[in-house]
């Protein structure tokens, strides 16, 4: 499951859980059985979860919006992650490159897979300043 896809169902959870405590409010249930205590509880955990999603949206809003293109890679050099930049200077819509292998989008498959295993296996940055793209329609950018 990728990392998007796991967000995704932990809010849908979350909103679950906030449409069933509308619905118990709403028919006079009591949306925890048990205390008064247990009930502040579920309220509190409502709360943080709101606070969560509005943390994790202005995040998003702030990475999407970057002018640079940014690309994160899972463990096996897989594409986790792209932000529209990346998108638009690339070529691809969003979940083309999602779970796309890194080393397809270089010109030399070989150049790709070296950068690749430094980022994932290695886990250091790559220096070099240059890299070159292949585009879907195979324009080098």
């Amino acid at each position: 499951m990728s990392k998007i896809t796991k967000e995704k169902y932990i809010m849908n959870l979350l909103n679950s859980k906030l449409d069933q405590k509308e619905e118990d409010t709403a028919s006079g249930e009591s949306p925890v059985e048990g205390s008064e205590n247990q009930s502040g509880k579920y309220d509190q955990l409502i709360k943080q979860s709101q606070q969560l999603e509005k943390v994790y949206k202005f995040h998003r809003s702030i990475i999407h919006n970057l002018s640079s293109g940014l690309i994160i890679l899972g463990l096996n050099g897989e594409i986790s992650f792209s932000n529209k930049a990346a998108q638009e200077m690339l070529g691809y819509e969003y979940e083309e490159l999602l779970d796309m292998d890194f080393h397809v989008l270089f010109p030399e498959p070989e150049t790709g897979k070296e950068i690749t295993e430094i980022l994932t296996r290695h886990k250091k940055k790559y220096r070099n300043k240059e890299v070159e793209f292949k585009k879907p329609d195979g324009a080098i950018v």
